[in-house]
């Protein structure tokens, strides 16, 4: 769920590359939840 407008670029670049983003965070920090936490941190609002 994006909090941003549907025509938001930004956003939509953005949900684009969440699995990649996700992917890479759980990689560096080793546990899903804290890279759901990183993710949602860097989420254009």
């Amino acid at each position: 769920m994006s909090g941003a407008h549907p025509s938001d670029p930004l956003a939509e670049a953005f949900e684009e590359h969440r699995a990649h983003l996700a992917a890479v965070a759980y990689r560096v920090l080793g546990s899903h939840a804290d890279a759901d936490d990183a993710v949602q941190l860097v989420r254009p609002i």
